[in-house]
């Protein structure tokens, strides 16, 4: 389970909005590369068999499971106190609903690293791995460029 949290958007001295980091996050990320438990586990060979649509605090991540799709939302809230950065994600469906998980994650570009625990009961992870016995799900994900709109 993944759970992320976001922050009210602060305002400038001005009044403006300024962008939270759960707005940078916004659109589509394509999972590169998954490991759980210190295994590396095989990518889905099917398009769009494995990703996380970030619209704000609401994140769902969708696989492919057996051949059947899964998908499983999450609220999310983000840290910005330091690298890597805290991810609390609360579990809307599912057996584990309600559940938070707490990880971390850290974003470089169009890089999103996540580490996540499996069950809401552990503590947050130390880094950003994903070790044997360790219970946790470490991620890489590549934001999804949208379509060149034609002119």
């Amino acid at each position: 389970m993944i759970v992320l949290a976001a922050f009210s958007t602060p305002r400038t001295s001005s009044g403006e909005d300024k962008e939270q980091p759960i707005e940078r996050l916004n659109g589509r990320w394509d999972v590169t590369k998954r490991v759980f438990d210190g295994t590396e586990l095989p990518m889905p060979k099917v398009p769009n068999g494995f990703f996380i649509q970030i619209d704000g605090q609401l994140w769902r991540y969708s696989s492919i499971v057996s051949g059947k799709p899964v998908v499983a939302e999450f609220i999310v809230s983000l840290g910005t106190a330091k690298s890597p950065l805290a991810v609390d994600a609360m579990l809307r469906n599912g057996a584990k609903a309600g559940g938070v998980c707490k990880g971390l994650y850290e974003l470089n570009g169009d890089i999103l690293t996540l580490c996540l625990p499996d069950d809401p009961v552990r503590d947050r992870p130390q880094n950003l791995e994903s070790t044997p016995g360790s219970g946790l799900h470490s991620l890489v994900l590549r934001r999804r460029k949208a379509p060149a709109q034609d002119k």
